[in-house]
C-alpha cells in the first residue's frame, strides 16, 4: 500500500509453480548446521555471495508494481512487495525456504528511527512461503512495529508449503509490506533493503536442503519529502540542473528547496536562483560563483533533528528581504558557517544548540561583514564573530548582554583584542573584532579613543565601549586606561590571520604626531588622575560608613 496526498494504491503479482503432486505441509523447525534433517526454516541470517553457475541466479527484489521507489511525506506510509526469482530448474537454484531481514540506509549508512513495519501480509497475498515462526500478527506490535534498524532479531523468512515442488525457474511473492515513516524524519533519499545472515538466505531442494546465499538482495528507495518541498537528489552538482531535483525541475519561487539528509555534498549556484524557503536537513555547502544570488521569498531553516549544517562559500550570497535565518531547534543542534559566501537577512534567530560561525577574514583590518538584521538568541545558541564585523538592528544594550553571556563571542585568539560594539549608524549596532581601547571601532587606538576615555573617565555605571569601557563592566576606570595605554599607537595587523597580533603602524602615528602627546607626557597625567579618583572614591565610601 502506498499513500501519497490522500490516495492509496496496491500492486501485487505472483507467478506460482505448478503443483505436480499433492501439497504436503511441512512444519518449519530449527536445526544445527551439522544436521541434514529435512526442513525449510534456516537460522536468521546478513549477505554473503554464493558461487553459482554464471547463468543462474536466485535473488530477492523489492517493487511496488513496476516501481522501485516511492515518494512519501513524514507521518505517512509506503508499500512494496518482496519477490524471489529463481532463474533455472537446476537443483542449486531450487528454493524451499527463505530467510531475510529488513534494514534501512541513508547514503549507504544505516539509520535508525526513520521507518517502522506497519503491516506484513504473507497469509492472503498469494505468497509462496508461509512463516510459522514470525506470523504477520507478530511482526507488527501494538501501536508500532519493530524498527527496521537495528534489526529486532525477527526473521522475516518462510518455508515453501510443498517442499516436493520447490520454487524453480519462476518469480514468486515472498511478502507484501507497508512501512510507516516517522513524522519527525528529515527529508531525504533513503533505502529499505533486504539482507540475510552470512552463509544463509535460501534453502535448496531436498533431501539435503542445503543453505545458500542470494545472488543479490532487494532494495527499495523512499524519497521522504514534506508538502511543498522540491528535494535535492543530485549529490555534489549544480543547482540549475533540473535532473538534480526530485521534481525534475529547478525550484521556482513557490517551491521550498530542500537540501536533504546525508552528505557532505556541495551544491554550486552558478546562476541567479530562487526558492520560497530553503530547508536544510543534511551537511551541505552552497558554493556561489560569479557573484550570483539565491533569493528566498521566505526563510532559511536549519531546524531538523539530525544536526543539519550549511556552509556558504564563494562570491555570492543567500538573500532574504523579509525572511529569517533560523539555526537550531528543540530537536537538536545546527550550524551555519559563512565562509566567503554571504547572507543578507532581515532577521537571524539562533536557537538552542544553534551555531553561526563567521570564518576568519584574510585580515582583521579588512573584515568580512555579516548583516544579521534583528538578532535573537534562545537557549545555548551562539554566534562566533571570528576576526570579522557584525551589523544588527538589535539595540546596543542587548548586544552588550549577549557579549557578557558569550552568546556573541570570538574564537580567534589575538593579543590585547576583544569584540567592541557601538553605534554603526543608520539604526544599526556594530560589533567588531578589534584592539582593546579602540572606542571608535576603526581598528586603531589613537587620539580619538583617548579623548573618549578621558571624557568618560570615572563613570561607574552604564558606560559603553565607545565611551572607553573595554571590558563590558559599565565603568571607565584604570583597567580601561591600562588597556588603551597598552595598545596606543597600534593598529590591527593587515597581514596574515595566523597570529592575530596587532602591529605598530608608524605612518599612522606620524600623521597624528603633531596632535597627540607622546605617551610619556599623557600617561602619567591620566594615571595620576586615576589615582586621585580612586582615593576620592575610597574617602566617600569611608564617610558613608
Amino acid at each position: 500500500m502506498i499513500r501519497h496526498q490522500g490516495h492509496s494504491l496496491k500492486f501485487t503479482a505472483a507467478i506460482r509453480p505448478p503443483a505436480a503432486v499433492a501439497p504436503k505441509r511441512v512444519t518449519r523447525g530449527r536445526r544445527s548446521r551439522s544436521s541434514m534433517k529435512r526442513l525449510a526454516l534456516l537460522l536468521p541470517a546478513p549477505l554473503l555471495l554464493y558461487a553459482l553457475p554464471a547463468s543462474a541466479t536466485v535473488s530477492l527484489t523489492m517493487v511496488n508494481g513496476a516501481a522501485t521507489s516511492a515518494t512519501v511525506a513524514p507521518g505517512n506510509s509506503f508499500a512494496f512487495t518482496v519477490k524471489l526469482t529463481s532463474s533455472s530448474t537446476a537443483a542449486v537454484d531450487q528454493v524451499t525456504a527463505v530467510d531475510y531481514f529488513l534494514t534501512s540506509q541513508l547514503a549507504s549508512a544505516p539509520v535508525s528511527n526513520i521507518f517502522t513495519i506497519a503491516s506484513r501480509n504473507t497469509q492472503s497475498d498469494s505468497s509462496a512461503f508461509t512463516d510459522v515462526y514470525a506470523l504477520d500478527a507478530n511482526v507488527v506490535t501494538a501501536g508500532a512495529g519493530p524498527g527496521l534498524n537495528p534489526t529486532n532479531g525477527t526473521d522475516l523468512g518462510g518455508s515453501e508449503s510443498n517442499t516436493n515442488v520447490p520454487v524453480s525457474n519462476a518469480t514468486v511473492i515472498v511478502a507484501d509490506y507497508s512501512v510507516s515513516v516517522n513524522a519527525a524524519a528529515p527529508s531525504g533519499v533513503y533505502k529499505v533493503l533486504t539482507f540475510s545472515t552470512p552463509g544463509t538466505g535460501y534453502s535448496g531442494a531436498g533431501p539435503t536442503f542445503t543453505d545458500h546465499s542470494f545472488t543479490s538482495q532487494g532494495s527499495f528507495t523512499a524519497n521522504v519529502v514534506r508538502a511543498g518541498e522540491n528535494l535535492w537528489t543530485g549529490g555534489t552538482s549544480t543547482w540549475g540542473t533540473a535532473g538534480n531535483w526530485l521534481k525534475a525541475a529547478v525550484p521556482v519561487a513557490t517551491d521550498d528547496a530542500a537540501l536533504g539528509a546525508g552528505g557532505p555534498y556541495t551544491v554550486t549556484v552558478s546562476a541567479a536562483s530562487v526558492a520560497k524557503n530553503l530547508n536544510v536537513y543534511g551537511n551541505a555547502t552552497l558554493n556561489f560563483t560569479g557573484n550570483q544570488q539565491l533569493t528566498l521569498g521566505g526563510s532559511l531553516n536549519l531546524t531538523s533533528n539530525n544536526n543539519p549544517s550549511l556552509t556558504l562559500t564563494g562570491s555570492g550570497s543567500v538573500v532574504m528581504s523579509s525572511g529569517t535565518a533560523v539555526v537550531g531547534s528543540a530537536g537538536g543542534p545546527a550550524k551555519l558557517i559563512l565562509s566567503g559566501g554571504g547572507l543578507v537577512t532581515s532577521a537571524t534567530q539562533i536557537n538552542n544548540g544553534g551555531q553561526v560561525i563567521l570564518s576568519l577574514a584574510a585580515s582583521a583590518a579588512s573584515p568580512n561583514v555579516f548583516n544579521a538584521g534583528a538578532l535573537t538568541f534562545n537557549g545555548t545558541g551562539t554566534l562566533d564573530v571570528g576576526n570579522n564585523e557584525l551589523l544588527t538592528t538589535t539595540p546596543q544594550g542587548t548586544i552588550r548582554t549577549n557579549l557578557i553571556s558569550n552568546a556573541i563571542f570570538t574564537s580567534h585568539t589575538g593579543t590585547n583584542t576583544a569584540l567592541g560594539y557601538g553605534d554603526g549608524g543608520g539604526g544599526l549596532t556594530e560589533v567588531r573584532y578589534t584592539l582593546k581601547g579602540d572606542a571608535t571601532l576603526n581598528g586603531t587606538v589613537d587620539v580619538g579613543d583617548l579623548g573618549a576615555l578621558a571624557t568618560n573617565y570615572g563613570a561607574t555605571t552604564g558606560a559603553t565601549w565607545q565611551q572607553g569601557d573595554s571590558n563590558y563592566d559599565g565603568q571607565v576606570n584604570v583597567a580601561d586606561l591600562g588597556a588603551l595605554a597598552t595598545n596606543y599607537g597600534t593598529s590591527l595587523a593587515a597581514g596574515s590571520i595566523a597570529s592575530g597580533t596587532p602591529v605598530a603602524q608608524p605612518t599612522d602615528l606620524a600623521a597624528t604626531s603633531t596632535a597627540v602627546p607622546e605617551p610619556a607626557s599623557w600617561l602619567p597625567a591620566l594615571v595620576g588622575m586615576a589615582g586621585v579618583y580612586t582615593r576620592r572614591s575610597r574617602q566617600r565610601t569611608l564617610n558613608q560608613l
